[in-house]
């Protein structure tokens, strides 16, 4: 809400360029999204320690990536996020020794 009516009712200019907020939302996304997936190990210390691990290597390679780049469109995070996501489930699951239990899908 207040990245909206900042957007809205703030200056023409913004001190911080968009990419870098859609870098932050991005982050917000995967990292939930796979803390969401993964809470019956919530309780594991090894899951903190590769979530903190892999939140550390998508931050060191985002602001590698972002600074270098002059604009990033919005699209390309899409498969790049699948893919995180994907390796972060991988990353916990072998870490902790455990698979996880298959999602709940509501009936079609």
């Amino acid at each position: 809400m207040v990245i909206v009516v900042t957007a809205v009712y703030g200056p023409e200019k913004s001190p911080i360029d968009a990419k870098w907020i859609a870098f932050a939302v991005n982050t917000v996304f995967v990292f939930g999204y796979t803390l969401k997936i993964v809470r019956p190990l919530w309780t594991k210390p090894r899951l903190w320690a590769v979530v903190s691990g892999l939140v550390l290597l998508h931050g060191i390679i985002g602001w590698a990536v972002i600074s270098s780049v002059e604009r990033i469109p919005l699209l390309w995070y899409v498969p790049v996020d699948m893919g995180e996501i994907w390796t972060a489930l991988i990353a916990i699951q072998l870490a902790c020794r455990r698979l996880l239990p298959p999602m709940d899908k509501p009936g079609c």
